[in-house]
Order: structure tokens, then sequence, then C-alpha cells
């Protein structure tokens, strides 16, 4: 692969509104977790009018790749959210970045991605640390930021990621939606009560432990035990359950941490009796006496024997609290959690990061040189991070080659019919093909990619895109019109004025039939008496200049090359009235329709796409180029000024049809949240650069 040196920038910034930020949840593709870190995510985003879409993938445990996406891999090529947050990423989805193809689409997705870490990193034995530690790594390196609840893991997880300001500790939290006092605390049992697991978790972790405390509080009458039930216990449930009661007792678990289940007990208004010491003394100030610890079996046993021989007058404190306890702005809510983690994403001064996305073109070798696609791609390349692959349709030798890295958009312009093509369509990619009418009208339907949009600039070749069944949809190009001093019939009739009777005439040779002998048959019957040669032949067309004549039919030639700058070819052809179209057929035929907004009258074979922007007559002289020339009554001054004012109208429906389709192809465009900040805000997104690869044969990479 030939590289051309590049940069790329990670990210584009823009202003955005707090409230015009829209997040998706996807839920973890494993496992059933607890609602503050899965369902309490989405309905307390929803509550906030903050949710787009929630997924929901499904796989089973070891699968490499997710069983059902939930439409998850197609949504990450063009999403429609500023934030996509992905619960117990980690550890419970590892199918969504275990392959090289999810792992590429993620990290191309334009969007900001949130990874949230449900396990530690920091319990069990060695090996179960290394595992964690790897599965974590992998997931950190195709988001953007990581949250994460485990206190002890904050160290070891900044060092994993390399930025501290892309981690954020956060504890366990609670969507106060659902969970909130619904009894008085009088109208509760007082016996506590313990739900969870209690048989073997792993071969290391049987919850040893938690049965003993179990056997020994059961034995005094001091716990009631729930059954373990991670299906059929629904949230509101769970909800309902801790309203029931007014202790709840967290006991020794896998994890060190606070869990979700502490926090949903004290919203519910309970008192938690809870194992774990790493509670702040700010917490424990905080929830007011609710939230208490213990150091053993016998600690745990005196504290609820005392609790549940208290007298009514020991329940006013609890009943207070559970009346303040609806109305405090507690640190531990959802909301509170999740408010706090966009506006860390908010970059200073309150501009939103988003990340630039990643755009692969593959074009026409020769494009290289004529730059015929720079009218449409550039402001979509200069805007992400792209990469341009050159394939040449003259030769198999790029079958079958698949680039690495693709990813994102696939921008396909002309070359449309190859192996790598189809490969990357059906890879899931969001891909948009620019079929052209002189490569593609002979193709059968098979040869045609079907998942991906098409944007057909030839009217023939959109029909018959329909016709297969395909999504095509039909652009009519035109360049903006030259100001009226560069335009070639004003420069004519500035000459007549002066008495200077020469007609000039450009052709651009480029491959036959459409030669100097075919040209020649018009010379005289439109009165032309110089004629400027352009010998720059398509590829495989050789040419050798010392055969070519000094004149042909009494007309003086003149030859010229190629001309990179385009201020020197507009100088010449403003003094050129007539421009032969250099091809029977085109793909848009941009050459033909420049000389149109340079007022020239353009002379070509009657095929697509030239018979689809000029009327023969009227704005254009079409001819058949097995019979004789028909020159139209109208002389080829008034011929050119027409085409050029069919091209001024057809300018501004062209930049309504650019509009929209840089907004369908452009994944910052695309996004429609995106696309909004832009025209409502004012984003800049800045250039950035691309590599520049040429295919080659996958033996020879």
């Amino acid at each position: 692969m030939e590289l051309t040196i590049g940069t790329a920038c990670d990210y584009s910034w823009g202003y955005v509104m707090f409230n015009d930020i829209v997040i998706d949840v996807v839920i973890q593709a494993t496992g059933n977790h607890a609602n503050g870190v899965a369902d309490g995510v989405a309905e307390t985003l929803r509550r906030m009018g903050m949710l787009g879409r929630v997924f929901r993938p499904r796989a089973g445990w070891g699968a490499p790749e997710p069983e059902n996406d939930d439409g998850l891999f197609d949504y990450l090529g063009l999403p429609n959210s500023h934030i996509m947050l992905f619960l117990g990423f980690d550890w419970h989805s590892q199918c969504l970045h275990t392959t090289t193809r999810w792992r590429r689409r993620l990290r191309s997705a334009p969007v900001i991605k949130v990874c949230y870490c449900h396990e530690t990193l920091t319990n069990g034995s060695p090996e179960e640390q290394a595992e964690k530690t790897a599965v974590f790594t992998r997931a950190a390196s195709v988001v953007d930021f990581v949250w994460h609840s485990g206190f002890n893991d904050h160290p070891r997880i900044v060092e994993i990621v390399g930025d501290e300001d892309r981690v954020f500790f956060r504890p366990f939290a609670v969507d106060i939606g659902r969970f909130r006092p619904r009894r008085t605390f009088a109208e509760r049992a007082v016996t506590p009560f313990f739900r969870g697991k209690t048989t073997a978790f792993t071969e290391r972790n049987e919850y040893q432990e938690r049965r003993d405390y179990l056997q020994h509080l059961t034995e005094r009458g001091l716990v009631e035990v729930k059954p373990y039930a991670p299906t059929a216990f629904d949230d509101d449930q769970l909800a309902a359950e801790y309203n029931q009661y007014r202790y709840c007792i967290d006991l020794p678990s896998v994890f060190d941490g606070p869990t979700t289940r502490v926090y949903e007990a004290l919203a519910s208004g309970c008192v938690v009796y809870s194992h774990r010491r790493n509670y702040s003394d700010e917490e424990v100030t905080f929830y007011r006496g609710h939230l208490r610890t213990f150091t053993s079996i016998d600690d745990l046993a005196a504290q609820l024997t005392l609790v549940t021989a208290a007298d009514e007058e020991a329940l006013v404190p609890h009943e207070r609290w559970l009346e303040e306890i609806a109305t405090l702005d507690r640190r531990m809510s959802l909301d509170a959690i999740l408010t706090s983690i966009v506006e860390r994403i908010l970059a200073p001064g309150g501009h939103l990061r988003l990340p630039a996305p990643e755009v692969t073109v593959i074009d026409h070798a020769y494009h290289a040189k004529t730059n015929s696609q720079a009218f449409l791609l550039d402001p979509l390349v200069g805007r992400c991070n792209s990469r341009l692959y050159y394939d040449d349709m003259s030769s198999d030798r790029v079958r079958g080659y698949f680039p690495d890295g693709v990813g994102g958009v696939n921008v396909i312009w002309q070359c449309c019919h190859s192996d790598v093509v189809h490969r990357m369509c059906e890879e899931g990619s969001a891909s948009f093909i620019f079929p052209m009418f002189d490569s593609s009208n002979h193709r059968q339907a098979a040869e045609f990619p079907a998942k991906a949009k098409y944007f057909c600039f030839s009217r023939t070749l959109h029909e018959k895109l329909r016709g297969y069944g395909l999504n095509s949809e039909l652009c009519t190009y035109y360049p903006q019109p030259l100001p009226r001093d560069d335009l070639a019939f004003v420069r004519q009739a500035e000459k007549r004025r002066r008495g200077d009777t020469e007609v000039a005439a450009y052709f651009w040779f480029r491959i036959p039939p459409v030669d100097l002998a075919l040209v020649s048959r018009f010379l005289k019957p439109l009165g032309i008496t110089k004629l400027y040669v352009n010998l720059s032949p398509d590829p495989g067309v050789e040419v050798r200049p010392e055969d070519w004549p000094s004149s042909i039919e009494g007309v003086p030639i003149e030859y010229v090359g190629w001309m990179p700058r385009k201020r020197d070819l507009i100088d010449l052809l403003a003094n050129c009235l007539v421009y032969f179209a250099p091809r029977v057929c085109e793909g848009i035929g941009l050459s033909f329709l420049e000389a149109m907004a340079q007022g020239m009258c353009v002379v070509a074979p009657n095929y697509p796409t030239m018979n689809e922007y000029i009327d023969h007559g009227r704005t254009g002289i079409l001819y058949d180029i097995q019979g004789e020339p028909q020159i139209p009554a109208t002389d080829v001054a008034t011929l050119a000024e027409n085409g050029h004012r069919s091209v001024e109208i057809g300018r501004a429906e062209w930049l309504r049809q650019e509009r929209k389709i840089h907004d369908e192809i452009d994944p910052l465009r695309a996004n429609r949240f995106l696309r909004s900040l832009a025209d409502d805000h004012g984003v800049e997104f800045y250039k950035s650069y691309g590599l520049r690869c040429r295919l080659v044969p996958a033996g020879n990479r």
C-alpha cells in the first residue's frame, strides 16, 4: 500500500446547549443487572428529556458477536445522537468488542462513546484480575470515556485509559422516579430482610461468608431471606418490596464497593446495614443514620436486635426522613450522576467535543489527475477523517482485496462493481455509490451492490437502477456560471465589434471515435476559423503528436497541453465560442457542463449524459456519430447564450440537491442532531487530512 503521509485530527468542536444533548443507551448483551446500571439509566434519561434510542443486543456467553444486535451495527454507521452510553460494556458486552469488525465500527462511529465498567478489576484471583483487565483494556480502546463505580479500581483504570480526564468515578446510583418511599416507616415490617445469591457464584466465590451470616441471623429470627430471582423479579416489584421493610441487609459479595441495591434501598426509605467499609463520611452523614455498617456477625446481630425491639418514639426520625427524602437533591441519584458525566464531557467554555467521523472513499485512479470528483467530495473529505483509495478499473488487480481499517461511511465514486465494493457494502457500513453512465450502463443487476444508496447523474442510468429495485436518487449537476467577463459569447461579441472575424473552437481529444476526423465535419458549417486541440488522451490511448496535422479543412490547429492551473484553461476557453465534447458518452460530463457555464456552444454526441442536459437547437448541438451533422438554424452565439442560461437556472436546483446529498452521506450532517448543532449554534468542523492509499493486490500488501 503506497501512503502519502498525512495527519488526522481526533476531534471537532461545536457549541451546544445542555438540553439539546441526546443520549442513546446500549444495554449489556449478556446477563440481567440491577436497575441502576440498566433500564434505570434509560428511564432517567427519558425523564430528563435526553433519551434517544435504547438498544438491547443479546448474545450467549462467550459468543464473539451478538446473536441479535438490535440494529446497533448499522446504526453506528450514522448515529443520530450526541452520546452513546454502553452499559456493562466491558465484561457483559464482550461480543460488541471482540471482533475486528465491531471494534472498527465502534471506533469510527461519529458519536461520543461512554463505556460503563460493570466489573471490578481488583477482585478475585490473579488470573481473574488479569482476564478482566484484558477485557476492559480492549473495551476502553474503542470508546471515548469510561464511567466506573469501583473505588479501588480507579488508579488501574486511569493507568489503562491513559488520561484521567476520560475517566469518571461515580458510585452506583438510583432511578429516583422508581425507587422512592411509598409507605410510612411504621407501616413496614420490623424483621430485616435480605435478597441475594447464596449459592456458589464461581469456583473461587462460593458465598460461604454470606451463608454463615444468614445462618447466624436466621437462628435468632433477625432476618427474612428472599430467594434469588434474576429474571422473574422486575424493578417495580423490587421497589415495592423495599417499601415493605424497615431494614435491609447488605452482606459480603464479590464486589468490594457499594452496590446499586444499597442506594435503591436507601432511596426507598430503608435503613441499610452494610458490611462495606469504603463509604465516605459525607455519605454516612448525608443519609442521616440510615446507612449503617457492621464489622462482624456478632456486631450485626447486636445492632439488629436493638432496632427490632425499639419503641414507636424511636421511629420519629425515620418518619421525618421519609418526608424529606423525596425533595432532597441526592448526590446518588442517576439524574445527578448522568448530569455530572455530561458536564465532564462538555469541554471548557461550554463546547461539546465531537469525534471526527471516518469516511472511506474509493475513486477511479484517473480522477487523481482530473480531480473531477472534487466539486462534491472535497467538502465531505475536509470535515472527516478520510481515507482515499484509488482503483484502477482497467485491470483486475484489486479484485478480492479489502482495505484494512475500513469503517464508518463508505463513499464509492464510479468504481462500484469490484469485489472490494461489494464486500464493503455487505459488511454493513453505510455505503453511498455514485455510479457513472459510461462505466455502469452495460452492467447487469447482480453487478450492483444491493445494500447501498445510489446517486445518479444520468436519468437513463437512474431509471435502470430503479428498474433493478435499487435505491437510487437522480442528481443534476450544474457548475457555478462564470462572471460575464469570462463568457465566450460575450468575448465573441466584443471581437466582432472590433472587426475581428475569428471564430475559435476547442477540442479535447480523449478517446476514439470522437476524433479529429469527426470534429472536422462541423468546422465549415459552424464557421470555425481556428481550432485548439488538447492532446491529453485517456489511459491506454496512444497519441503521437507528430502524426497530427497543423490544419484540417483549411482551419489552422493550435495544440495545447494539460493545464493544471484552472485559470489558464478559463482564459483559453473564453476566446473559443464552440466546445466539442470529447467522448461518445459521459459519467457526468463535467467538461462540457463547465463549457456551457462559460458561455460556449457545446457540440456533443446524442448520448447520455450530454442529451440529458443539452436541448438540440436551443441550448447546444447534438449529433449522431454515424450520420451527417444536423446544424440548427439558430446561430452559434445564441445557442451558447441559451446554454449558459440553462446552467444559471439549473445551478440553484443543484445547490439544493448538493445540500441534501451532504445531509445524507456526511456523518456529521447525516446525524440530525449534529446538523442542528452546526446550523443553529455555528459549529466549525476542523479540516482533517486522511491517508491517501492506492489499492494493490492482496498478496503484495
